[in-house]
């Protein structure tokens, strides 16, 4: 199967590999696969959140803070890789596929596949505790740069994909409006406080 190789197309860890070979051949290890293939007496239920049973789809796909992952992966593809780009569960499932020969669309699917690789190894990491889009940043941006002055062809060719749309190269992190806002009214309440403790101190000179 052509997606069944895909993760041989980056140079990643052997963890990442294996993960997305048990994903695309519906043998991870979820509590529901254990339960049909073993035939053991396990709760079927998610770990995390104990009410629907736990299928890959569930843990990858539905669970409303992978949502939530997912929903600010999407956001920052549009906003620095592809304007119009949209996330389908195949896409997490077997990734994109590039139909076109142009370069800049190839880096387009190249980028926007590896990013989707590494976000369910992220999510595989944070299996009992809420996955985080800044933490997955910083990892992509940590993994860039241990391998930006390598020589070999896979390492090169994703630098170079990184450099074609300006990320995870010492950039930091863009915050979303909601931090923005969250900073401005801890300014403007620092403010008012000043002013109430300096005000006594002004009406006596």
């Amino acid at each position: 199967m052509e997606e069944s190789l895909l993760p041989n197309r980056y140079l990643i860890t052997k963890k990442v590999i294996e993960i997305s070979f048990k994903f695309i051949h519906k043998f991870y290890s979820t509590n529901e696969y254990i339960n049909r293939r073993f035939g053991r007496d396990t709760d079927v239920k998610c770990n995390f959140c104990h009410e629907l049973t736990e299928t890959r789809t569930h843990l990858f796909w539905l669970r409303s803070i992978v949502k939530s992952l997912w929903v600010s992966i999407c956001k920052f593809m549009a906003d620095s890789i592809d304007k119009g780009f949209i996330l389908f569960w195949r896409n997490v499932l077997f990734g994109l596929v590039d139909s076109n020969s142009h370069k800049e669309k190839s880096h387009i699917t190249y980028m926007s596949n590896l990013i989707i690789i590494m976000a369910k190894f992220h999510k595989c990491q944070f299996t009992h505790r809420k996955p985080c889009f800044v933490a997955f940043y910083n990892e992509f941006k940590q993994y860039i740069h241990s391998i930006q002055h390598s020589q070999n062809q896979k390492f090169v060719k994703t630098v170079t994909a990184c450099e074609s749309f300006h990320i995870f190269l010492n950039k930091p992190l863009p915050l979303p409006p909601s931090v923005k806002y969250q900073d401005e009214r801890l300014f403007f309440f620092l403010l008012i406080l000043f002013l109430i403790i300096s005000l006594p101190e002004i009406f006596t000179l």
